[in-house]
């Protein structure tokens, strides 16, 4: 799969925009406290690492190599694959 390469280089290639890095401190200071959240095509886990902060976080991904990644970004979140075998 594609972004399983690019998962090496991800963190590199995608650095957050300004704008980004607004949208997750608006999402992070609307959440409570309490709860889970599912983010859905998490890629390498920047924003459940943000999250987990304040709330317990599950990384869905069809990239086993962003998963990888992930894992090692943020161990306290549950990370699944969704991708072929």
């Amino acid at each position: 799969m594609k972004s399983d390469k690019l998962a090496k280089h991800c963190d590199q290639l995608w650095k957050p925009k300004k704008y980004l890095l607004r949208e997750y401190k608006d999402i992070i200071k609307n959440i409570k406290p309490i709860g889970n959240v599912l983010n859905l095509g998490c890629g390498t886990g920047s924003l459940s690492e943000k999250l987990g902060i304040k709330v317990k976080t599950t990384g869905i991904d069809q990239s086993k190599g962003m998963l990888e990644k992930a894992r090692k970004r943020y161990c306290l979140s549950l990370w699944i694959f969704t991708g072929k075998k």
